[in-house]
């Protein structure tokens, strides 16, 4: 993991870019408590000739939000990434349960293994990704010490979830 200290604007143009890139998707937890993330369009999973998914996944995080970079196949490939914002109580859900996976019940600490999480497609393909999870979990505990409406000041202009919140004038 490579550390960069990125201005305000410099995060902004990112989450811009990643934003731009994002995959349509929903969202479910599993009765075993592992996050699912629901594709809306087959083409986001390339299986092999055999009809196996090879994958890569990794977090890349820009401050209180994250993607998931998710490349799959072998001699055709895609890369797709999913959103996940630690600005909207809402979505903070959905950050919530991943990290919740990454918690060993020996130890109960973030990050004591892999964060685990289903991806699937409409057409049946069902993908388990296992992967570091490093910047997110920071994000969030760092978030947990700071009052209630700090997090605003992290809102992203080209975040769907930060669009959705209201922001009440005094």
């Amino acid at each position: 993991m490579k550390l960069e200290i990125l201005s305000k604007n410099e995060i902004e143009k990112r989450i811009r870019h990643y934003m731009s890139k994002a995959a349509d998707c929903d969202f479910t937890i599993t009765p075993a408590a592992v996050p699912c993330f629901i594709l809306k369009d087959n083409s986001y999973i390339v299986a092999n000739d055999d009809e196996t998914v090879t994958w890569f996944v990794r977090e890349i995080n820009l401050s209180l939000h994250s993607f998931i970079e998710l490349r799959t196949g072998e001699r055709r490939t895609k890369t797709i990434y999913i959103p996940l914002c630690l600005v909207n109580p809402i979505s903070r859900r959905v950050a919530e349960a991943l990290l919740n996976t990454t918690i060993d019940p020996l130890d109960g600490r973030f990050c004591s293994k892999k964060a685990e999480a289903i991806i699937s497609t409409p057409d049946g393909k069902v993908v388990p990704v296992y992967f570091e999870l490093k910047g997110l979990p920071l994000h969030y505990i760092s978030l947990q010490m700071f009052p209630q409406g700090h997090f605003l000041t992290y809102r992203s202009s080209h975040c769907p979830f930060c669009k959705m919140i209201e922001v009440r004038k005094p």
